[in-house]
């Protein structure tokens, strides 16, 4: 058996975020037939990720049989097959959060491990019709077999099943087989992550190969990570805290000191950030109106953070 195809696509009007994967397997319907079968998902690395839940094996709901064999003597010939199966995933806050860090802004690979059970014939069926012998002198060995004369008639072709020394008719097998599945980025963020909890999203490429301020980076990776468990004021306190870093970074720089126009121009860029957070935070806590932080309030503050970020790494070396 071989997986042909692995077909993912999104389940929409679901409760929970899930993706449903179409898997196309390849068999030889002479020798074997697939009854039961179970998935996982797991990182390219062998890291477990979860286990998937089985929808149908036959997608036409047809009856399934093992194929007759020719004998042995004249070869058996493979009759080749596909069949589907079809599995949902049903996809935590945690893994979504594992799926992006996977992903980092490129395709998301995975590894797909599919565990089928079938049975194996071990015979062969060999067709045998009725015939004449004139020549009684003949030095042949005769073949006796016995058959039901209620079920068969008397002149109709038959079939003669051989099996082999043990007498093993069918055997019960299970055969593992692994799929690497890749989702390229820009389906990923235009038909699976709007629908998964995710936002859509318009691409902008933010660079990150210079990571000098480890802590700021620090409270993004926390922001996102409250982002995905919908707590909109953590993403705020943390985008907050992200800022206040910067800003203490850039004002200890004696460049910040000596310039009056960066001075300026930093300080009426940073305050309104600052603020933002801030004013946030004060109203959500007031007793007389109940405000709430939304999730655009929270897409919005991360994202200018990161902005915000980006632009002082690309200054950086200015500074310096």
């Amino acid at each position: 058996m071989k997986i042909k195809e692995i077909i993912p696509s999104i389940i929409k009007n679901s409760l929970q975020p899930a993706i449903k994967l179409d898997l196309f397997i390849e068999f030889d319907s002479n020798t074997c037939l697939p009854i039961n079968y179970y998935s996982s998902i797991f990182t390219i690395d062998k890291k477990f990720i979860s286990n998937l839940e089985k929808i149908s094996l036959f997608g036409d709901n047809r009856t399934n049989t093992l194929s007759n064999t020719l004998s042995r003597g004249a070869g058996k010939r493979e009759n080749l097959e596909i069949f589907s199966i079809s599995f949902v995933w049903r996809i935590s806050n945690i893994e979504l959060e594992h799926l992006e860090n996977l992903r980092n802004d490129g395709n998301l690979k995975l590894n797909i491990s599919t565990s089928i059970s079938y049975l194996e014939n071990d015979f062969s069926i060999s067709n045998i019709k009725y015939g004449k012998i004139k020549d009684l002198n003949i030095d042949k060995e005769l073949l006796f077999y016995e058959y039901d004369a209620n079920y068969h008639p008397l002149h109709t072709d038959m079939n003669l099943i051989s099996i082999n020394s043990n007498r093993d008719f069918l055997k019960s097998k299970t055969e593992t087989i692994n799929y690497l599945l890749e989702i390229k980025s820009s389906d990923w963020l235009n038909d699976f992550a709007p629908n998964l909890g995710l936002g859509s999203f318009f691409v902008v490429k933010i660079p990150t190969n210079n990571k000098t301020l480890k802590n700021a980076w620090n409270y993004i990776s926390n922001g996102e990570k409250s982002l995905l468990e919908c707590n909109y004021k953590g993403v705020l306190a943390n985008c907050r805290e992200c800022i206040s870093a910067i800003d203490k970074k850039v004002k200890s720089n004696p460049c910040y000191q000596s310039n009056f126009f960066f001075r300026e121009k930093w300080n009426r860029k940073i305050n309104h950030y600052l603020s933002l957070g801030l004013h946030l935070e004060d109203i959500n806590e007031s007793h007389e109106e109940n405000h709430i932080i939304s999730r655009a309030d929270a897409h919005f503050a991360l994202f200018s953070t990161k902005a915000i970020l980006n632009y002082y790494e690309e200054i950086r070396q200015d500074l310096d």
